[in-house]
């Protein structure tokens, strides 16, 4: 006979099956409870698997919810997508910060003093000009 999921259970004087998950502690303020307890309304194993199955979806995508409010509280991601205009912004700073620095790079060609100080480590032979 194969066993019942973990969240599948029976009462003390009770033949019926019983859906029980707890909620972790730090989901409890989001989802307004400490567990789920309730009747699956059957006394039959392969019915009361897949009622609770379809139960513990519902209880995972609330789940779900509950993490992702609590990353939202705790401001580690984004409460919604960038707007049209700050994605433009965005991608204009970068193009910006790109720019400036290979204009840099380029504008610090080496002279001949600071090539000097690699001759001999055949780093500057093949590009040295005379």
């Amino acid at each position: 006979m194969k066993l019942p999921p973990p969240y599948v259970t029976t009462r003390k004087g009770s033949r019926a099956y019983w859906f029980r998950r707890r909620v972790r502690e730090d989901l409890i303020p989001f989802v307004g409870r400490a567990e789920f307890m309730e009747s699956l309304r059957t006394t039959d194993i392969t019915e009361a698997r897949t009622k609770a199955a379809f139960r513990n979806a519902e209880v995972e995508a609330l789940f779900a919810q509950a993490r992702l409010a609590l990353q939202r509280q705790a401001g580690t991601i984004l409460r919604q997508p960038p707007t049209v205009d700050e994605q433009d912004y965005i991608r204009d700073a970068v193009r910006v910060h790109v720019l400036e620095e290979d204009e840099a790079v380029r504008l610090a060609r080496p002279d001949d003093d600071s090539m000097d100080a690699y001759e001999g480590t055949g780093l500057v032979s093949c590009c040295r000009v005379e």
